[in-house]
């Protein structure tokens, strides 16, 4: 198999890693099993899992300007090393880095949310759904997530008290609104950002 067809395999191998992670988040969290200890230990190990296929990505892409004629002139030593690395930097971790900085930020906001306020909009869980949906879904489309999931906790809050007809002081959940938010910016998320041309929120 040559390495641009590797290359290509490689690049889906996030989404569906994503989907099957939140798959299984939303399972678990469906039937009340879904741990802090579990989720925390989720978010660690997708992120070595990303910062894995980061690293790969960067040695195929070594590998593809090195076998071939005109890439040869991107490495050392036609080019400088300085300039592969930065290349690099830009191509496969400055997007990476910015995700993970916009879901600890995320993280922040979630926490001192319960702290401000004493109706709770988070529950324990959400923060580190919000981190695990930015290091799964990436940069800029992890922005597709946020507006989604407020679109889906309004139309959730709307429902249930129209069902209840009481309209004030109603407490909604958020986790299912994040986790199928989550489930399909993954499935649909590049789709949905030609259209509303997130692509100018790229580093």
């Amino acid at each position: 198999m040559g390495l641009d067809k590797i290359n290509d395999i490689i690049l889906y191998i996030p989404t569906a890693a994503g989907l099957l992670v939140f798959a299984w988040v939303f399972v678990k969290s469906l039937r009340g099993r879904l741990t802090m200890s579990a989720l925390k230990k989720l978010v660690l190990f997708f992120a070595i899992f990303m910062g894995a296929i980061i690293i790969t990505k960067i040695f195929l892409q070594y590998e593809i300007y090195k076998n071939d004629p005109f890439g040869k002139l991107f490495i050392p030593p036609y080019n400088t090393i300085n300039w592969f690395v930065f290349s690099m930097w830009k191509k496969f971790v400055a997007q990476y880095l910015f995700a993970l900085v916009a879901g600890v930020l995320m993280y922040i906001a979630a926490l001192f949310t319960d702290t401000r306020f004493k109706r709770e909009l988070f529950v324990e869980q959400d923060p580190y759904i919000l981190i695990l949906a930015a290091i799964a879904i990436g940069w800029p489309n992890f922005v597709l997530f946020l507006v989604l999931a407020a679109i889906l906790t309004v139309a959730q809050s709307a429902i249930a008290s129209a069902m209840k007809k009481n309209f004030t002081g109603h407490r909604v959940i958020i986790t299912n609104a994040l986790l199928i938010s989550a489930l399909l910016i993954l499935i649909f998320g590049n789709a949905a950002g030609q259209y509303v041309k997130i692509w100018m929120l790229t580093i």
